[in-house]
């Protein structure tokens, strides 16, 4: 999906590469464009399922599922109650956000299931120094690490990576044990995280626009 202003609804993308054997990188989707939205989607693979490479991008009540770095890439998004499911162990995002790009990948209101052992997933490690993950408002299972964040074997990204979390429930919320580096936001800081305010641009692109987003 290279092109910009691409929309799907009610699709089903898969790569089944390594369904039966883990193979490595397998993507499903690879998204560059502008404005892209998909909706009531189901984005399915393992390593690497999700490419959104660059661009302003919203997925709203979405299922993507995998198990390694399977949601990656530089590009600003939104996972508006999206079904987030981790097959087994691994990282949910591996984000390359750049240094001057405000926003990378915001989470809200969702929920992260899966086949995945206890305490054998994390949420999100830095691609790149910059990356930011935030999950707001999200349900986790009890298959999330109880440090929550890595730091890709590098100290260092540490001091850079942008990763934040508010309102976790589920048995995976565990907010006073996750790694000291990430931060956990206010509820001002939360409230301020809608797509209009992620997405706001010069061309007033706002996704949610005549839709009802109570359902």
């Amino acid at each position: 999906m290279a092109g910009n202003d691409f929309r799907a609804e009610r699709l089903t993308i898969a790569n089944d590469a390594g369904w039966g054997e883990p193979i490595g990188q397998a993507l499903a989707v690879y998204a560059s464009g502008e404005r892209t939205v998909l909706e009531h989607c189901r984005l399915l693979g393992n390593q690497d399922t999700l490419y959104t490479a660059k661009g302003r991008q919203y997925y709203k009540h979405c299922l993507i599922e995998g198990h390694v770095d399977f949601i990656f890439g530089a590009a600003t998004a939104v996972f508006d109650r999206c079904e987030i499911r981790s097959l087994r162990q691994g990282y949910i995002a591996a984000p390359s956000t750049e240094e001057r790009t405000l926003f990378g990948y915001v989470f809200l209101d969702c929920r992260l299931a899966g086949t995945a052992a206890e305490e054998t997933v994390y949420l999100a490690r830095p691609w790149r120094r910059f990356g930011q993950t935030l999950f707001v408002r999200t349900w986790m299972g009890a298959h999330i690490r109880r440090e929550g964040w890595d730091n890709w074997r590098d100290p260092g990204n540490e001091r850079t990576a942008r990763f934040g979390e508010y309102g976790s429930s589920g048995a995976g919320a565990h907010l006073g044990l996750r790694a000291p580096w990430a931060r956990l936001l206010s509820a001002e800081e939360a409230a301020d995280l809608t797509p209009e305010r992620i997405f706001s641009g010069p061309d007033g692109w706002v996704p949610t626009a005549g839709e009802d987003r109570s359902g």
